[in-house]
C-alpha cells in the first residue's frame, strides 16, 4: 500500500478538481484508512480559478465535510486554503472552517494562497484570517503552507506576508513558532525544524 511507503506522510484530496462531493459517503473509506494509518488528510476547500473544476458548494464549501469529520474522529482533517473564494478573491468559507475547528479536535486550518499577490493582492484577506483564527484560540491548529513554489521568489515572499499578518494580529513568538513549524511537526510526526 502506497500510504505506508517511506516518505508518504498523508493524503491530499481536491474535491472540486476531482469532481466528487465533500459529503459523498462512497469516499469515507479514505478517511477511515487515514485514521487507521495515522496519516492526515489535506483537503482543498474553496473555489478554484482553474478551468474544469466544480464550483458548486458541495465541492467547495467545507460545511459539506462535517459528516465525514464527525464520522472519523481518529482522522486528522486539514482544511486547505480555509475555504477561500479564489474566483472573487474573498474569505469565502473562513467562518465555516473556524467553526469546524472549534467543534472538532481533529480539524486543522491551513491558510496557503491567502495573501499571495495573485490571490489576495493587498494581503488583507490573509490578515483577517490570521486575526480571526487567533481570536478563536486556534493557533495550536494552524499549519503554515505556502502553496508554492509558483514562481521565483514566491515562497520567500509568501512567508514574509504570513509573518506580517501574524504580527498584525499580535501573535506571540510561541504562537508564530507553532504555526510555522510546531503544529506541522506534531501532526505529521516529524522532528520540529530549528527556526
Amino acid at each position: 500500500m502506497a500510504l505506508t511507503a517511506p516518505g508518504m506522510v498523508g493524503i491530499k484530496l481536491a474535491h472540486a478538481h476531482q469532481q466528487f462531493r465533500m459529503d459523498d459517503p462512497r469516499f469515507f473509506g479514505i478517511y477511515a484508512l487515514a485514521a487507521e494509518l495515522k496519516k492526515p488528510v489535506y483537503l482543498h476547500t474553496g473555489t478554484s480559478p482553474f478551468p474544469g473544476t466544480a464550483q458548486e458548494p458541495a465541492y467547495t464549501d467545507p460545511a459539506y465535510l462535517e459528516p465525514a469529520i464527525a464520522a472519523h474522529p481518529g482522522a486528522i482533517f486539514i482544511l486547505g486554503h480555509l475555504g477561500y473564494d479564489f474566483e472573487n478573491r474573498r474569505p469565502g468559507a473562513l467562518a465555516t472552517c473556524i467553526d469546524l475547528a472549534r467543534r472538532f479536535d481533529n480539524v486543522y486550518l491551513e491558510p496557503s494562497a491567502l495573501g499571495s499577490k495573485g490571490s489576495d493582492p493587498t494581503g488583507q484577506n490573509l490578515r483577517k484570517a490570521m486575526a480571526d483564527m487567533r481570536a478563536a484560540r486556534l493557533t495550536d491548529r494552524i499549519i503554515y503552507g505556502s502553496d508554492g513554489p509558483q514562481s521565483p521568489g514566491f515562497v520567500a515572499e509568501y512567508l514574509e506576508r504570513t509573518v506580517a499578518a501574524m504580527a498584525a494580529a499580535d501573535y506571540s513568538a510561541a504562537e508564530a513558532r507553532a504555526v510555522l513549524a510546531g503544529n506541522f511537526a506534531r501532526v505529521f510526526a516529524v522532528p520540529e525544524p530549528e527556526l
